[in-house]
């Protein structure tokens, strides 16, 4: 049976995030060209071998003060080359007839393969809001790799955990994806791969909405109970309250003089 299916897991800041890329690539290439210029200022400044005593001491001095800007601009080289390759990253998950191949794109144009799974090796799936894999995460044994940028899933899509048997190593991989990925998963792992407990998205979101219109109700309620009044009805009600009190005062006063 042939299956294969695809989908990406789009970095939900991406607008914001690719001009700090742009940026970054424009310091990276800048960088490598201001240290291949001072490389080279700085080999005119090898010394002499006629120079002898102070004057050869103070060349070479000089020769190795040269390397200063050098070092700056490889530094600085490194460091965009660090924030380009963490702003603006979505992965593509595809599955291809029980292999689950999953890639990095940078800056949206520029792919690069990071982790094949195969239906064999897989133990577990399930849906990461649960508590088999908080157990799992937290489990200093499973190495964990999370695949994707965004820290809550985009509509229609959910955080999908796969905890795979990698030789003697178990590995937790988070995935966000449809649950059409899942279903495509079941049909070539093993039976029982399939958390204990799952429950599939729709019945999730209908449950989710269930408690939302339940907590509304109840708000609904509560403000029957207790209207609100508004500023003028507050001062109403609390000159009544004060001349009723003044009005039992005088009562009582008069209660005790005839007394």
């Amino acid at each position: 049976m042939e299956v294969l299916y695809e989908e990406c897991a789009h970095n939900q800041k991406a607008k914001k995030q690719s001009v700090f890329y742009v940026i970054a690539n424009v310091v990276f290439w800048l960088s490598i060209l201001a240290a291949i210029i001072t490389t080279i200022n700085a080999l005119l400044y090898i010394p002499s071998p006629e120079l002898t005593g102070d004057e050869l001491a103070a060349m070479w001095l000089l020769f190795a003060s040269q390397w200063i800007p050098v070092a700056l601009s490889v530094s600085l080289g490194f460091f965009a080359w660090f924030i380009k390759r963490r702003v603006n990253v979505s992965y593509d998950y595809a599955f291809v007839s029980g292999d689950l191949r999953i890639s990095r794109i940078f800056n949206v144009n520029k792919r690069k393969f990071l982790y094949e799974i195969t239906a064999e090796e897989i133990m577990q799936v399930g849906d990461a809001d649960s508590q088999n894999f908080e157990r799992l995460s937290s489990d200093p044994t499973i190495k964990t790799f999370v695949c994707t940028s965004n820290m809550s899933p985009a509509e229609d899509k959910f955080f999908m955990y796969i905890l795979v048997k990698a030789g003697a190593q178990r590995q937790l991989y988070v995935l966000e994806c449809r649950e059409e990925l899942l279903i495509n998963i079941l049909k070539f792992a093993r039976r029982g791969v399939l958390e204990d407990g799952y429950v599939s998205q729709e019945d999730k979101k209908a449950a989710i909405k269930k408690e939302e219109e339940k907590q509304r109700l109840l708000q609904e309620q509560e403000q029957v109970k207790e209207p609100q009044l508004s500023a003028e009805d507050e001062q109403e009600l609390a000159a009544l309250r004060a001349a009723s009190m003044t009005k039992t005062e005088e009562v009582a006063g008069d209660g005790k003089e005839e007394a």
